[in-house]
């Protein structure tokens, strides 16, 4: 499936997408037996979306940008990789949050802008590349950052706070710029750099 100028057999392009009235209380991409899908370049997303494949990998191919007038998040429901070098999402015009569900991999360095919405990751993070969390609100990593392809760097906004349930591994620097709470016992690797923050709070700090 190919949403926004991405690539594959179901083409959905952008004029196509701008018929999508603002106003559903959610849109979803996919289903349990979608394939691949690649999400190309979009600045005029207004509602909730939700991406599903069979398991397939879903691929930020492109820039993803919300309307001023919007109430649009993100959730990924499968695994997805992130190709865009810079800011790959930005939900700060809605401050959406920004959800990924299954194992994130990063094809280039990223950033997510969320505004006051929750950036999430519930399942695992790798590739040796930078990854940028900026959100006023709660950014929160639930499964292993770095764990089988080091991440090169971390880096939090100063705003909100992060909460931390997993080991997170870095070949470089971590700046967390935001309290850190932690969900258990978590291990912080970093194997040429510093590890810099604020405060740690939670009962296995």
């Amino acid at each position: 499936m190919n949403i926004g100028g991405g690539s594959g057999a179901l083409d959905i392009d952008d004029a196509e997408l701008g018929l999508l009235a603002n106003g559903f209380s959610s849109i979803t991409f996919g289903d349990t037996a979608t394939g691949a899908v690649d999400i190309g370049a979009y600045t005029a997303w207004n509602d909730p979306l939700n991406f599903y494949t069979d398991g397939s990998t879903i691929t930020v191919s492109g820039a993803q940008t919300v309307t001023s007038s919007s109430n649009a998040n993100f959730t990924f429901h499968d695994p997805t990789t992130l190709n865009v070098s810079g800011t790959e999402i930005d939900t700060s015009n809605s401050n959406g949050a920004i959800v990924f569900n299954d194992a994130v991999t990063l094809g280039a360095a990223t950033m997510l802008e969320a505004g006051s919405g929750a950036i999430t990751f519930n399942s695992t993070a790798n590739g040796g590349q930078t990854l940028t969390l900026n959100s006023t609100g709660t950014t929160t990593i639930g499964g292993a950052m770095g764990g089988s392809t080091p991440l090169t760097s971390l880096t939090t906004n100063a705003s909100g706070g992060t909460s931390i349930s997993a080991n997170i591994t870095t070949t470089g620097t971590q700046t967390y710029n935001d309290d850190i709470t932690l969900g258990g016992n978590v291990v912080l690797t970093v194997s040429s750099g510093n590890l810099v923050f604020p405060a740690i709070t939670g009962a296995a700090n």
